[in-house]
């Protein structure tokens, strides 16, 4: 920013495209360096903030999202069973009706197709 005489110019350093940008809260850091009041970039920032923490909290708690814990922590346990198990037959199933007792008990849909979710 600069200003010549009473006129105040912006050289923008960025090119306008479609999509969005990987910058994250670029209109905050627009607002910033414009004249905006102080106390408007701040409660703007505090509605960031708060919007940021429910999209938190609905990502961690979504069907969709505990399926897919469920399901990666399941698919690793799979795999390290399949690498390093010595158990012999019998363990081995009590050991892999464990780990399905597990998915089952973590996992909100289970049962359900992806069609239902």
């Amino acid at each position: 920013m600069s200003s010549t005489g009473n006129k105040e110019k912006i050289a923008y350093t960025y090119i306008l495209s479609k999509g969005h940008t990987e910058e994250k809260n670029y209109g905050l850091k627009a607002a910033e360096v414009s004249s905006l009041p102080p106390s408007i970039i701040l409660d703007a920032k505090n509605i960031t903030n708060h919007i940021t923490q429910q999209i938190l909290q609905r990502q961690r708690s979504t069907p969709e999202t505990l399926r897919q814990r469920a399901v990666y922590h399941l698919a690793t346990g799979l795999i390290q069973t399949a690498r390093n198990s010595r158990l012999d037959p019998d363990s081995l199933r009590i050991y892999l009706k464990g780990l399905k007792k597990k998915y089952e008990t973590a996992c909100p849909v289970f049962g359900q197709t992806e069609e239902q979710l």
